[in-house]
């Protein structure tokens, strides 16, 4: 096996052009011929109301596409949505020339098309897809940035036909696009994209709550979350990941057969990192996860990976950025994200980088990362006592799930005396044969409370930024701060219409019909 530096010295040089305006970044790769066409939007550019639209909008795409001889697909994601295609390069060729002129043709996409592929994407995503749903990046970021991927398609059945248009054509088109090719751009090659307006861009948020957390999430895993704001170099970042993976895979599962997997993953935000690392333990081994995880981080943050361990992840992550395979997805993504400004070093430059990063370099990004270390567990589990004071005693604020702090355990009663006693309280029972036959349900002056026996939540009425009805009466009320509530009004006396005049006040919310149907002609 050739070492690190002869991997490097092997790498494929990148190349820049720009055929019709759109920039082509290029590299002789021995792979067959691939071509990406990417538009530098994804969840993260959109807004609560939008998010999940270019998913929609690359569907229709590719209907207009339509019959191509080669492989090829098409992905939207949190900062692109790209169509690719691999074969001869007359083909490619062929299928950049029918992406073109889809796209270019947007505008006459008819409510036909539009239902088609809304019913595509029901089936791809199922009904329970069009529910938010709380991720730890929501969790931090609330509806914001990457976070924004927990509400990817809540208004699926509700976009307009004049949404799409607009969508398309504010982020489709030359100035939102690169091209990358697997080798030297054939000279037939034309991208007759259509103009648009300069992409605006808000910043991408910084966490809701500073330091080390814990939080419940929807889903099954357990989910450390790693933050890192400028500092070291991406190489020893990706070095300091791989001593974290293998650490973590071989005490869990190696050691004590509590998970399967560890699935590390990278989102690169503006000016930060972060780093995901997933774990999948059954149900009575998830405190125990959570803390021989977290023996692993704070072992690594104080002294460090062994000569061993840190020689281990260097060979690994040096064999899989020389593979030819990895260089064309780097293309790909080191295209895309210098579009948004965002810079990722070619391979060559992370490989020698790496041979430069030591193991205090590592000690010192995981004792970064631990102070900034998310620790999120799936809703329906009960952290246990050894876990809270573990937390508690590294600092650690413990949130609920709607994003707010839980103090010491106590509960902080969410409806006070002055406000029981104020003309604009209204107090809704629950019905004594419904779910909710022990709560009550609360408008005040600022906020709705939902109040019971076990618990009591507050949902600030400038917070709310989504309210979504369904046929059965269910309505799904969606926080910035990534927190989700579902409520029927017929669980409750009388609350039916006083409800519906307060969600119609709301500041700052979308309502829409999750479940309203546009029947095709």
């Amino acid at each position: 096996m050739n070492t690190p530096d002869e991997r490097a010295g092997s790498l494929a040089r990148v190349h820049h052009d720009t055929v019709d305006g759109v920039p082509v970044v290029w590299a002789d790769l021995p792979v067959e011929t691939s071509v990406s066409i990417v538009f530098a939007v994804g969840h993260e550019d959109l807004s609560p109301a939008t998010s999940g639209i270019h998913h929609l909008i690359e569907h229709l795409v590719m209907r207009r596409v339509g019959t191509v001889l080669v492989e090829h697909n098409a992905e939207s994601a949190l900062s692109r949505t790209e169509f690719w295609a691999r074969g001869p390069e007359d083909q490619l060729v062929e299928f950049v020339a029918k992406v073109c002129a889809a796209v270019t043709s947007f505008a006459e996409v008819t409510d036909d098309e539009i239902e088609l592929e809304r019913s595509t994407i029901l089936a791809e995503i199922e009904r329970s897809g069009t529910y938010t749903v709380r991720t730890p990046e929501s969790a931090r970021f609330g509806l914001a940035g990457v976070g924004l991927a927990a509400a990817s398609h809540s208004r699926l059945l509700d976009w307009t036909p004049e949404e799409l248009r607009a969508a398309a054509a504010q982020w489709f088109h030359r100035d939102t696009a690169v091209v990358t090719w697997s080798g030297r751009p054939p000279e037939a090659l034309r991208l007759p994209l259509p103009t648009g307006p300069a992409p605006a861009r808000s910043p991408h948020p910084h966490s809701l709550v500073p330091g080390r957390v814990a939080t419940p999430v929807d889903g099954e895993l357990i989910c450390l979350q790693a933050l890192l704001e400028g500092g070291p170099s991406l190489a020893a970042c990706f070095l300091a990941a791989q001593v974290v993976e293998h650490e973590l895979l071989a005490r869990l599962r190696t050691e004590r057969g509590d998970v399967y997997a560890v699935q590390r993953t990278l989102a690169q935000l503006d000016d930060a990192t972060l780093w995901t690392f997933d774990l999948n333990p059954h149900g009575d081994r998830r405190d125990a996860t959570i803390l021989a995880s977290l023996d692993v981080f704070d072992t690594l943050s104080s002294t460090g990976p062994d000569t061993v361990a840190l020689a281990r992840a260097r060979d690994t992550l040096s064999y899989e950025w020389s593979l030819r395979s990895s260089q064309a997805t780097w293309l790909d993504h080191a295209a895309a994200l210098g579009l948004r400004g965002r810079s990722l070093p070619n391979a060559a430059t992370l490989i020698e980088d790496l041979l430069a990063t030591t193991a205090e370099n590592v000690r010192a990004v995981v004792a970064a990362w631990t102070d900034q270390l998310w620790v999120c567990h799936p809703v329906d589990h009960t952290l246990s006592d050894d876990v809270v004071d573990r937390l508690r005693g590294r600092s650690t604020t413990i949130l609920n799930s709607l994003g707010n702090v839980v103090d010491e355990g106590k509960k902080a009663p969410t409806v006070r005396r002055r406000e029981l006693l104020s003309r604009s309280t209204q107090w809704f029972n629950g019905r004594w044969r419904s779910p909710a036959r022990t709560g009550s349900f609360v408008i005040l002056a600022d906020r709705f409370a939902l109040v019971d026996v076990d618990f009591e939540v507050s949902v600030p009425f400038e917070d709310i930024v989504l309210v979504g009805s369904e046929g059965d009466g269910d309505i799904e009320i969606v926080t910035s701060r990534g927190g989700v509530v579902l409520v029927n009004p017929s669980f409750f006396r009388r609350l039916a219409r006083p409800l519906d005049t307060a969600l119609d006040a709301l500041p700052n919310a979308v309502r829409y019909r999750k479940d309203r149907t546009h029947p095709i002609a």
